[in-house]
């Protein structure tokens, strides 16, 4: 090889590992469903993180919830103008109580936005407005209702990321199949 090859394989394996880590990683951690509790001050509810959710027998008794999910950056540049998108879905039974379980196309979906998250830092993402009475009012009108719901979360790739799903999901406790 000559010098001139050598130096520019060089500069170009330099470029590389320069533009390979340009980008910062998102990943998503610890998903949490919450639910609201009294705090004592009037209008103001506190959340707590509950392990299953009792979903009830109607859109009237299905109970108000909330999505916490942690983002970092693991990567050692920060994270600006990123978006992460969530798929909310539900497993769906017979209220008779026969045949089995089946997921649910997600019915609702969003995207939310955050603006800066500094190298290994974490930031806090709240999901409030899942509207699901209008979606429950059409299941129990066709003799279904959920037994379990899943959200799912993705950080939109950039160039180099790896795209990684991460989802949670919570079962009805007393999967409520047959209306009293």
């Amino acid at each position: 090889m000559t010098k001139k090859t050598i130096r520019h394989t060089l500069a170009f394996l330099f470029l590389i590992s320069v533009c390979g880590g340009a980008f910062a990683a998102i990943e998503i951690g610890d998903i949490r469903w919450q639910v609201p509790q009294p705090s004592g001050v009037r209008g103001k509810l506190v959340y707590t993180d509950v392990p299953n959710i009792d979903f009830g027998n109607d859109e009237l008794q299905f109970p108000k919830f909330r999505i916490a999910a942690a983002i970092k950056n693991i990567s050692s540049k920060p994270a600006e103008a990123g978006i992460v998108r969530c798929a909310f879905s539900m497993r769906l039974v017979r209220l008779d109580g026969t045949g089995e379980s089946v997921w649910a196309v997600p019915f609702w979906t969003e995207e939310r936005r955050f603006s800066k998250i500094k190298p290994g830092a974490s930031a806090e993402m709240k999901i409030y407005h899942i509207d699901v009475a209008p979606f429950l009012k059409r299941l129990r009108a066709s003799g279904y209702w959920p037994d379990a719901m899943k959200i799912q979360f993705m950080p939109e790739p950039r160039p180099g990321d790896n795209i990684v799903v991460s989802e949670s999901l919570i079962e009805n406790p007393k999967n409520n199949r047959v209306l009293p």
